[in-house]
């Protein structure tokens, strides 16, 4: 027997099984089950019930019942035949909804009319305060949703956070719905808890379509909800630029404010959004609107890395040199948080490698002080001064090895940066980098944090605050200055150390033999 023979035998009784299944009955003993309902007849039912089923059983889990099931499948005939038996058809679930809610969920109008005509409460509350209304609005349904308003049906209803069916319809996408709600009478301007319009509902996940069918609607384009933000700051913030650009359309204030002067611009450039920005800039947005700590837009983006959106904005004229209240300019806080590819846009646009902020430092300091290799190997090859001093004299490569970055200290020697370089206490590259504590890059310009040694501590516990990273950073620097076997002296020099506070490659030192000491 070819397989191809055994296939189509297996295929044909496959197929008679199937034919034979679909003709049987379903079986009384799955009496309260979907799958019962999902087939099940008016004569299923009666039959059932003269066999014994419980009209009033109920799902142990979620006290649901057969009139629920049969609700949500949508079979008219069986809702009555059960109704007509005696079913309760303000039987409540565990969660409070009743057959009628399942019914307006799965979009069963017929059913709901029958629901109704026997008495089902219209607007029946779940736990969550929502009627059925709401579940069809929710879904879409928009048959439904006419049959329950034709029935009585209260339009703008509440549920707990106060969202009304329009709500509901227009959060999710359902321009139809939205349509059908509002000719009936639906309130365009209703309030969540939140203060949240149905338009700030469509703007959230960018739903255009219905957004467009709430404008023509007559909907507040800058309506604010209880933070200040409008429907503008919302569509920005998740970078909706056809949803955005709709709202312009209709007049949405393109520089509207929020507490702190976020702009609806700052949001999108925040984020990275750079189709949403450049529909702002070209619906003349204010490209360097400031916050309270002197941020700008392009300071937003170029904190967060988006190189993109960076260009976007210095191609419409942003500020390169724009400073926020502590002095930095976006090209430190690119340096600062390791962005490379953003260090590039923003040199590429003219941006100043060499500026200082409030604390004198240049974006290479930032860049070397939190290891961001690449990011200094940017800045190096864009101009920036190796050998440029903070207050305290330090140059990037005393701090890249305070703060114990070996592969930052690398790129900097490589570089050409002076090894012997001294800060205003005398001291090298190489002593920083034995200094006995674990420090961490301060969010402060020049300053460091981390626990205090004293001269008390013994060896062991000065010790035990090196880290690996400084100790790698320690020897290569002692290589560098041509110490040979330093992988041996350097250990040496630092389990010896003591309470001497100076660096040395060679010999062990201790506060007696130290020439510094």
């Amino acid at each position: 027997m070819t397989m191809f023979r055994f296939l189509m035998i297996a295929a044909l009784l496959g197929i008679g099984l199937y034919a034979r299944s679909a003709k049987a009955q379903p079986d009384c003993n799955g009496w309260n089950s979907i799958g019962f309902f999902k087939t099940a007849t008016a004569a299923d039912v009666r039959r059932c019930l003269a066999a014994g089923a419980d009209l009033k059983a109920r799902l142990e889990e979620d006290g649901v019942t057969p009139l629920h099931f049969a609700a949500q499948n949508g079979h008219a005939e069986t809702v009555r035949a059960l109704i007509k038996a005696g079913a309760d058809v303000e039987a409540r679930q565990e969660n409070g909804e009743t057959p009628l809610h399942r019914a307006a969920a799965f979009d069963n109008s017929e059913t709901v009319r029958a629901l109704v005509k026997a008495g089902a409460e219209i607007d029946a509350r779940s736990e969550d305060g929502e009627t059925p209304l709401h579940f069809a609005a929710a879904f879409g349904h928009a048959e439904t949703v006419a049959a329950l308003i034709k029935a009585g049906a209260e339009i703008d209803a509440r549920e707990e956070d106060g969202a009304a069916p329009l709500h509901a319809a227009a959060y999710n996408d359902h321009a139809e719905t939205v349509a059908a709600l509002i000719k009936a009478g639906a309130d365009i301007k209703a309030r969540t808890n939140r203060g949240w319009t149905p338009l700030h509902s469509a703007v959230m996940f960018g739903n255009a379509e219905t957004v467009t069918a709430l404008i023509e609607a007559g909907a507040d384009v800058n309506a604010q909800e209880e933070g200040g933000f409008t429907p503008l700051h919302l569509a920005a913030y998740d970078g909706h630029a056809e949803t955005a650009t709709a709202l312009i359309r209709a007049w949405a204030e393109v520089d509207a404010r929020l507490k702190g002067g976020w702009t609806p611009l700052h949001q999108a450039a925040r984020n990275g959004h750079a189709e949403t920005v450049t529909a702002l800039i070209r619906a003349w947005a204010e490209v360097d609107a400031r916050l309270k700590g002197g941020w700008t837009p392009l300071h937003q983006a170029a904190r967060n890395g988006h190189a993109e959106t960076v260009t976007a904005l210095t191609q419409a004229g942003a500020d390169l040199e724009a400073r926020t209240n502590r002095g930095f300019t976006p090209l430190h806080l690119a340096a600062q948080n390791g962005h490379a590819e953003t260090v590039a846009a923003l040199v590429k646009a003219g941006a100043d490698v060499k500026a200082r902020d409030e604390g004198g430092w240049p974006p290479l300091h930032w860049a070397a002080q939190n290891g961001h290799a690449e990011t200094v190997t940017a800045l190096v090859r864009a101009g920036a001064d190796l050998e440029a001093r903070t207050d305290r004299g330090r140059t990037p490569l005393h701090v890249a090895a305070l703060f114990g970055n070996a592969e930052t200290v690398t790129a900097l020697v490589r570089a050409g940066a002076d090894l012997e370089a001294r800060t205003d206490r005398g001291r090298t590259p190489l002593h920083l980098a034995a200094m006995p504590r674990r420090l961490q890059p301060s969010s402060r310009p020049g300053r460091m944090s981390g626990p205090k040694t004293t001269k008390e501590s013994s060896p062991r516990i000065w010790q035990s605050t090196i880290t690996r990273s400084k100790t790698m950073t320690y020897s290569g620097l002692c290589k560098k200055r041509g110490i040979s076997n330093v992988s041996a002296r350097a250990g040496n020099t630092l389990k010896s150390w003591g309470p001497c506070p100076h660096a040395h490659c060679g010999s062990p030192e201790s506060r007696k033999t130290c020439p510094r000491c």
